[in-house]
């Protein structure tokens, strides 16, 4: 059984979980609007692909530069559906 509620009494809301998960709705909303192409563009450039790190030569031969460390951090953004997006929520 997952808790909904529980009795905790807070402080203050928890705004910066109400941001996060804002955030990743409107980026899973914004990845759906885009076209086949655009959407494999943006993957590319933000989802975690492993041989970015593993295999430097093939990664630059693929197209992917080694060294951008950005897409660690934006992938958490991303999501592959509506179920992955609302259980992570």
């Amino acid at each position: 059984m997952f808790p909904i509620i529980d009795s905790a009494p807070r402080a203050t809301n928890p705004l910066v979980t109400y941001a996060l998960i804002l955030i990743n709705t409107l980026v899973f909303l914004w990845l759906c609007s885009l076209p086949a192409d655009a959407l494999h563009d943006v993957t590319l450039e933000y989802a975690l692909v492993p041989l970015r790190y593993s295999d430097p030569a093939a990664a630059r031969a693929a197209g992917l530069d080694p060294n951008d460390w950005w897409p660690i951090i934006t992938n958490t953004f991303m999501h592959g559906g509506w179920l992955h997006l609302i259980f992570n929520m």
